[in-house]
């Protein structure tokens, strides 16, 4: 077992961290240019694109949860992955191909646009959420339950993340924002396959962990001459086409995703009652409670890619000498320093593991939400010394988003790893996919956020640029108070939450 390690870690870790480093380009790339690509193409307003946005990241954090019932029931890890990946890979070359067939110069869809543009959107959904939670799990059961290198190896994985996501907005977003949106769409989808072909060439070092649990079962016909297998993959598609005009319904995500939270909480609540003893059931219930602080970060993050990008086009200095920076371009900056920062923070809770130092999870769970406030609070600062342009320099920003990779590193590896070890062993994919909808939750309340900075379209062009400044100093001001007040009260649940966790650090 040691000849399959690197580094101290098992090398099926690595094939993991790059078959996600390259899912997320996919993912994130897509994601720099939506908000941009729906006032650009379709003519959406502000509050019309943060709707579309919200919806869009919601149903993508929703989906896990069925993702990950299938992968423990059913199909397990590998399988549920490569589907997942495969649907994603249509999902972009729809996006590529819909911008290349229908796109014009004016800013208005084409009758045939929209629909493809929705359909494309429905396989991304479906494709992340057999995805996006398996893997994640997979990593988990490369380690022992008990002990710190989990948590470092979480941070290598979430490494692997957002170096995807800083390259995918550097290049995505350029060529999207540059030669065309198709350029950056189909440039993501190139991602996914490389994904995919990693993941494939990998599984020597896997150890087994992602094959079905009961691959007879699998196997059997049970409809028609139909395996079971082929039946979910038939439902797959099925489910693209019933999230196709879902995508749509803007106005009706509030009540689908408090639906399928309320469903999926009484369920877990019903199965720790009957099926678990007293310490499972508790740390079950305080994992519950974590997630419900990570609503509370992700719905305060996750303006990076609405609010703020439009802070960032209109108010942001990007100019370095003859050079503009791409606003999408720019979204880099918070996976860039979360690289920059995770080997400190991978070494950091090792080195105060050592030393009995380490903070519990629920203490670093309500330290990021506090961290938000003051990378918030330091833009509304600094927005008190413009240029005579009235634009801020670009330090503000950058400044901003180091207070929310440092708060990223505190909650999202910590997180993944905490989930993974609260879960009893039947329940990890399911659980995995419940800290998704969490985020999809949380970009939810995000998407409603965000419309308080909305602008009407006319307006944004026209407006003088202290008085835009002024209407952004005013949300970031809120956004503040928000985070701080929030943070506070996750820090008095602190004590509650760790007695739950029965010794889980």
């Amino acid at each position: 077992m040691a000849k399959d390690t690197f580094l101290g870690h098992p090398k099926g870790l690595y094939v993991l961290a790059l078959t996600e480093m390259w899912e997320r380009f996919s993912f994130y790339g897509m994601k720099a240019l939506l908000v941009f690509f729906l006032i650009g193409r379709f003519g959406y307003s502000d509050a019309q694109s943060f709707a579309t946005y919200g919806t869009y990241t919601a149903l993508v954090y929703l989906s896990p949860i069925l993702g990950g019932l299938v992968a423990d029931r059913y199909l397990g890890f590998t399988k549920s992955v490569t589907l997942g990946a495969v649907l994603m890979t249509v999902g972009h070359a729809g996006l590529a191909l819909d911008d290349f067939l229908f796109g014009g110069a004016a800013s208005t869809a084409s009758p045939g646009q929209l629909p493809v543009f929705h359909l494309s959107l429905a396989c991304l959904i479906v494709g992340v959420g057999l995805l996006k939670p398996n893997i994640s799990a997979m990593v988990g059961e490369l380690y022992p339950r008990d002990g710190y290198l989990r948590d470092s190896g979480f941070t290598v994985f979430v490494w692997g993340i957002n170096f995807g996501a800083t390259i995918s907005a550097l290049l995505c977003g350029y060529l999207g924002q540059t030669y065309g949106w198709g350029y950056g769409f189909g440039l993501a989808g190139v991602g996914i396959l490389l994904g995919l072909s990693i993941f494939l060439h990998g599984q020597k070092h896997l150890r087994g962990i992602g094959v079905p649990p009961d691959a007879a079962r699998l196997k059997a016909r049970v409809w028609a001459g139909l395996s079971r297998e082929m039946l979910i993959y038939a439902g797959a598609v099925l489910c693209v086409i019933l999230v196709w005009p879902l995508s749509r319904m803007v106005e009706a995500l509030g009540y689908v995703v408090g639906a399928t939270f309320f469903v999926v909480a009484i369920g877990i609540l019903f199965y720790g009652f009957r099926r678990l003893e007293r310490v499972a059931r508790h740390q079950l219930f305080a994992a519950v409670m974590l997630m419900t602080v990570w609503v509370g970060f992700v719905a305060l993050v996750e303006q990076t890619g609405s609010s703020i990008s439009l802070f960032t086009e209109r108010v942001i200095d990007r100019k370095a000498g003859a050079l503009e920076i791409r606003s999408a371009q720019l979204q880099a900056l918070l996976p860039f320093l979360v690289i920059a920062l995770s080997p400190v923070f991978a070494w950091l809770w090792g080195f105060l593991e050592r030393r009995s130092l380490n903070p519990s999870t629920p203490t670093k769970f309500a330290w990021s939400l506090l961290l938000l406030g003051v990378g918030y609070g330091t833009v509304t600062l600094g927005a008190l010394w413009p240029g005579a342009d009235g634009r801020l320099h670009i330090g503000w920003l950058v400044s901003l988003y180091f207070f929310f990779a440092v708060g990223d590193l505190l909650i999202v590896p910590v997180g993944l790893s905490a989930v993974t070890k609260l879960a009893a062993r039947s329940l990890v994919g399911l659980m995995m996919g419940l800290w998704m909808l969490s985020v999809a939750i949380g970009n939810f309340f995000a998407a409603s956020i965000a419309k308080w900075s909305a602008l009407d379209p006319t307006k944004a062009q026209s407006i003088a640029p202290l008085e835009l400044l002024a209407h952004y100093q005013g949300f970031f001001a809120w956004l503040t108070v928000l985070s701080v007040l929030l943070g506070v009260v996750a820090l008095a649940c602190t004590p509650w939450i760790r007695r739950s966790m029965h010794g889980v650090r």
